[in-house]
């Protein structure tokens, strides 16, 4: 059976070619969820990357917060 689809001579019934059809359009409305998936993720994570961040270049002004000593003394308890 798989010798006469696989002969040169064999032409393909309606079936099969409806079959081959589906596959190919079942494949590409794969693909294309895929790729609009992958989109949509990659927009969310850089959304979400530029929320709430902020630059390691400039140095942060302090508000009067812990300030380290001038003086290293140890305390004994």
């Amino acid at each position: 059976d798989w010798e006469e689809i696989a002969s040169p001579l064999h032409t393909p019934t309606a079936y099969e070619t409806r079959r081959e059809k589906k596959s190919v359009i079942a494949g590409g409305v794969v693909g294309l969820v895929f790729a609009v998936f992958l989109v949509v993720f990659m927009l969310y994570r850089m959304k979400k990357k530029d929320e709430g961040s902020y630059s390691l270049d400039e140095p942060k002004q302090s508000n009067g917060g812990y300030q380290k000593p001038h003086k290293q003394e140890e305390f004994y308890a």
